[in-house]
């Protein structure tokens, strides 16, 4: 099962302090092509599927993203959590037990969607292509 198997890849996790030049060497080098890609997030309502230990998280939060980080691994949140408590972005960073085909219960909508590791999870995933189209507003007006 994926999420035992990542509870234990996760279980020795030590959150440290990051400043952002720190915290964009540490993250995944796919992340770091991702945020180059996104650009300024900095007001921007972004959810993290599949958060992992919340480094991607963390470090959009403290590039002025409100986030959501949602994993269906509690080592996962309580890794995440911790680390936004020591990076204190708090305020800027919500934390969540919750599997992605639950995304509605969250009853939010968001600029941008991010997963990294997740979308080969999530079945059946022409659903979760209807719950994840249903979160993102329609409207031409909000670009990223």
């Amino acid at each position: 099962m994926a999420q035992d198997f990542w509870n234990k890849k996760l279980a020795d996790f030590e959150p440290v302090e990051l400043d952002i030049a720190t915290l964009k060497e540490r993250i995944w080098p796919s992340d770091k092509m991702l945020v180059n890609l996104i650009g300024n997030v900095n007001g921007k309502n972004v959810l993290d599927i599949g958060c992992g230990n919340g480094m991607l998280s963390v470090y959009l939060a403290k590039m002025g993203a409100k986030v959501i980080a949602i994993d269906n691994s509690p080592v996962a949140v309580k890794n995440t959590l911790a680390l936004r408590k020591v990076n204190r972005v708090d305020s800027l960073l919500e934390v969540y037990l919750l599997n992605a085909m639950e995304l509605n219960d969250l009853q939010k909508s968001f600029d941008l969607v991010v997963g990294r590791f997740v979308l080969h999870h999530i079945e059946p995933f022409n659903l979760f292509c209807e719950i994840l189209f249903n979160i993102i507003p329609k409207s031409s007006d909000k670009p990223l």
